[in-house]
């Protein structure tokens, strides 16, 4: 598992490419937290782009609560754009739909996160 970090205004955009598992999802957790923390002001939420992961394990949703908690002491929000169908599912049945918005593509994604950073 591989991922990259970039800023698109109030937006910290991590693209994770692999499976996301054990150790590797750990790795990812921990820097969700520390970018979210290091992130400059007026950066607040996340958005996880989930195109190249085909798989996520308990761990990796682990992961994505700890940015999701990262984001939220900063009063953000996170969303996931483009999940594979078994992940979308995976985020509907354990109901972190609640707390994770899902998106069909990237643009989606932002305009979703920019839109309530603005309302």
């Amino acid at each position: 598992m591989e991922f990259s970090v970039r800023v698109e205004g109030s937006v910290l955009v991590v693209t994770v490419v692999g499976r996301l598992i054990a150790d590797q999802s750990v790795r990812l957790g921990r820097a969700l937290e520390e970018e979210a923390a290091e992130a400059p002001d007026g950066v607040h939420s996340l958005l996880l782009n989930m195109r190249d992961v085909p798989y996520i394990d308990s761990q990796g949703l682990g992961s994505v609560i700890r940015g999701q908690q990262a984001v939220a002491a900063k009063g953000g929000r996170v969303a996931l754009a483009e999940p594979q169908p078994n992940i979308r599912r995976l985020f509907t049945v354990t109901k972190l739909t609640n707390v994770v918005s899902l998106h069909d593509d990237e643009a989606a994604a932002l305009a979703a996160l920019r839109s309530r950073a603005t309302s």
